[in-house]
């Protein structure tokens, strides 16, 4: 089962970042750090502390991104 976007971002039946601020999480185009400073993740607690959880998973750079060919156009069939 795959989860609903919206159900990722809400916690106690609360909204604590809107679809587009994921987006910017999963591609890596800003930090958690910043996102919670311009109000666009909403954090009750120590923000720090959520920030080290959130830094904790891998970041996407895509100068190191590496794509695999399906194995169907693979020339070691």
């Amino acid at each position: 089962m795959i989860p609903k976007v919206e159900n990722l971002l809400s916690f106690a039946g609360k909204t604590v970042a809107s679809g587009e601020t994921w987006a910017k999480l999963y591609v890596s185009q800003a930090t958690p750090g910043e996102l919670i400073k311009g109000g666009e993740i909403d954090v009750t607690g120590d923000a720090a502390e959520a920030v080290r959880l959130m830094d904790l998973f891998d970041q996407y750079i895509p100068e190191k991104a590496v794509v695999v060919p399906p194995a169907a156009f693979s020339s070691q069939r």
